[in-house]
């Protein structure tokens, strides 16, 4: 990695005039138009294992192999691409085995093309900003499409470099842009390589704290409405400080010095006033919207509990909803997103299958079309 850093360092000496943020943004415009033009296909964990069993040889069913063989051609063709999250890859970073892992890392590597979804984090200030610029200027309402998109190694946040600056503001950023084409460079085998902490006992007293608390709060909604209402509100206030930074990034004006002013309380409720005054605006945010929609749907049937698992489903549904064409998954979380007076999965124009025969034809006459 020292070796590679160096040559890209002494690459950029001789682009000394451009800035390591204009470098940046050039390169995730060229990533953006390079998703734009291919059809997304989300996985769950599942879904990628099934077809990494597929590519050993030892598929599941026989729809596994053939979808496989499918998106093998789209991705190689420029028709499709399967983009991970975040969450998928602190899902397969619990996995004890190394080797399994690896494998499933390389088939990310193969089948996303390089591309993958912004940290979460990112993704809320992402989205508020651009909903509320949206609103402000009066344009159409829907998710920054083209902001979210970013090279695999960038999955987890692409900071300046891990150490203090040093010399001059033009070495630093050459340190800067050499820093981000090693994070370009970076594959999903080698961020999948490392394990990740066993995080299974706080997933489970996280599920077990959100159920004691709904079944506490119970009586306090009356109407899904107002159970939803609560929900916005919860998930806006959680996110408070991220939204503030991509309020702050968006508003960042010499003729608007209030915006860096405004307490991380005040921004998130910025959010939670608008997406309450105009429904329309929650599908410009789906990272905050579908979390707390299938929050609600879950609380409204007062026998459900969450469950250890529930936090990393309901974030591929935002980002599967919000950005891809299709989202393979489970089948109880395929009825959530389909049930009650929400309706996400029609609502979003993403199609949703569950089983192997269901998900083959659905990605078949998706590829058809792509």
């Amino acid at each position: 990695m020292a070796k590679l850093a160096s040559k890209l360092l002494n690459r950029h000496m001789g682009q000394i005039g451009v800035s390591a943020k204009a470098y940046r943004e050039r390169h995730l415009m060229v990533l953006a138009r390079k998703a734009a033009g291919r059809k997304a296909v989300y996985l769950d964990l599942n879904y990628w294992i099934d077809l990494q069993r597929a590519s050993s040889g030892a598929a599941r069913e026989v729809e596994h192999a053939e979808m496989l063989n499918l998106l093998r051609e789209a991705a190689s063709e420029g028709r499709a691409f399967c983009p991970p999250s975040t969450g998928l890859l602190m899902e397969i970073g619990k996995q004890r085995d190394r080797e399994s892992r690896i494998a499933l890392g390389r088939l990310i590597d193969e089948l996303s093309v390089g591309i993958g979804l912004v940290a979460d984090d990112e993704m809320v200030a992402v989205e508020t900003a651009h909903m509320l610029h949206a609103v402000l200027a009066r344009k159409p309402l829907g998710p920054p499409r083209d902001r979210i998109w970013v090279p695999l190694g960038c999955m987890m946040g692409d900071a300046t470099p891990p150490i203090p600056p040093l010399g001059t503001r033009q070495r630093q950023q050459l340190m800067e842009k050499a820093w981000f084409d090693t994070l370009v460079a970076a594959k999903a085998e080698d961020l999948l390589s490392a394990e990740s902490d066993d995080t299974r006992l706080a997933w489970a007293d996280l599920a077990r704290d959100l159920s004691e608390r709904s079944q506490a709060h119970a009586h306090e909604a009356t109407t899904f409405e107002a159970l939803l209402d609560a929900e916005l509100r919860g998930a806006a206030d959680a996110s408070a400080e991220i939204i503030k930074v991509g309020g702050v990034a968006l508003f960042d004006d010499p003729t608007m010095p209030g915006a860096r002013e405004m307490t991380p309380e005040a921004w998130a409720n910025t959010i939670y006033l608008t997406l309450r005054a105009a429904p329309d605006a929650r599908k410009a945010v789906p990272s905050l919207y579908v979390r707390a929609g299938l929050h609600a749907l879950v609380r409204w049937n007062r026998t459900q509990k969450f469950k250890p698992n529930d936090i990393h489903d309901f974030a591929h549904a935002a980002a599967a909803l919000g950005y891809c064409d299709v989202f393979l998954t489970e089948g109880p979380l395929k009825d959530l997103i389909g049930r009650g007076p929400l309706k996400l999965r029609d609502a979003s124009g993403c199609r949703v299958a569950s089983a192997p025969a269901e998900a083959l034809a659905l990605v078949r006459d998706l590829l058809e079309r792509a």
